[in-house]
């Protein structure tokens, strides 16, 4: 890993060092002087951070520790993606109206709402719980993304739009890879924390087991140590053993007291170490939101309302009149 990040800061060096000789760029560094542009860049970046980070996280969490179907987990989050699509064409309209600033702002809040709720889903949660609240975060970015697109693209010539374009999804793409890296090495440091603690917490409970013969005890004893010392980061396959801690442990005859009381055992550190892997989800949401309202700052930077030639509705007036694309050129480049 420390290789490869001296690569990039050897290549992006490179890279930068070369767009800003050549009289051709490929990317037009000079346009991130313009305020508005780099502020959308910037701005998109985090809520992608937060948007493709929760996802990825929130999957792992309803397949690996709440044992749900992948097609059930991906019915919950459906919600996401679908909500912003509903919005979508009224967005336009809106920043025509109000500009994007204030729909950034409110997007960036009701995408942090949505994605710290689900921090307080737990062992018992529904596909409904996790539904409306991923509506919500879905909300919340289907009013900021496109807001961000439009201001950015808005203050840009006609001739540059299709590199100005291509920066902005570039700066998507950095903030899915951001926000998936991120919050994975959150919740590997809590995830691990969780499982000693899970581990210590079943050791005292099992030790407590005075009705179970000491070889059953002791090996017992032994995959209680073995599961707090997984490794999460290997996937979801990893996290699942977490929820049955013992599996593969001798079982004594059934329908004696032995059985009985294994059967017991088994559920309480199965509960026992869910719940702790259950808590470990929640810093990496936080962090979540806090990316989220990290577009808050740059928002605030967005200019006011776009010019009418770069609104949604002065591109229909011009199609609809045939009038000349090139004055809309002219006057995104002059604004800002």
């Amino acid at each position: 890993m420390l290789g490869l990040f001296a690569v990039a800061v050897v290549t992006l060096t490179g890279f930068t060092f070369w767009e800003l000789r050549v009289p051709t760029p490929m990317l037009e560094l000079r346009l991130f002087r313009r305020r508005t542009f780099a502020a959308a860049n910037v701005a998109v970046a985090t809520v992608d951070i937060a948007m493709m980070g929760a996802a990825f996280l929130l999957v792992i969490f309803l397949v690996g520790v709440l044992d749900w179907t992948e097609l059930r987990a991906a019915f919950a989050i459906t919600p996401m993606p679908l909500t912003g699509l509903l919005l979508a064409p009224f967005v336009g309209r809106l920043v025509d109206r109000v500009g994007p600033r204030p729909l950034v702002i409110l997007g960036a809040l009701a995408s942090a709402g949505g994605l710290y709720s689900l921090a307080s889903i737990g062992l018992t949660t529904t596909a409904g719980d996790v539904a409306w609240r991923m509506a919500l975060v879905g909300a919340g970015f289907g009013l900021s993304l496109p807001s961000l697109m439009a201001a950015g693209m808005s203050t840009l010539p006609e001739h540059m739009r299709g590199v100005g374009s291509g920066a902005l999804n570039t700066a998507r793409q950095l903030g899915f890879v951001f926000g998936v890296a991120i919050l994975v090495a959150v919740f590997s440091h809590t995830a691990t924390t969780a499982a000693h603690g899970a581990a210590a917490e079943a050791t005292l409970m099992v030790k407590g087991q005075t009705l179970l013969p000491q070889d059953l005890k002791q090996a017992m004893l032994l995959r209680v140590d073995a599961a707090g010392k997984i490794d999460v980061s290997k996937g979801i396959t990893e996290i699942s053993k977490l929820g049955n801690p013992t599996a593969g442990a001798p079982q004594p005859p059934p329908g004696t007291l032995e059985a009985y009381v294994m059967d017991l055992a088994t559920d309480r550190l199965k509960y026992i170490f869910r719940s702790w892997v259950v808590d470990a989800f929640d810093w990496p949401l936080f962090v979540a939101a806090i990316a989220a309202l990290l577009a808050i700052g740059p928002g605030l930077l967005l200019g006011g309302r776009l010019p009418p030639e770069s609104s949604y509705l002065g591109k229909a007036n011009r199609e609809g009149d045939g009038t000349a694309a090139t004055a809309g050129g002219a006057g995104a480049a002059g604004s800002d």
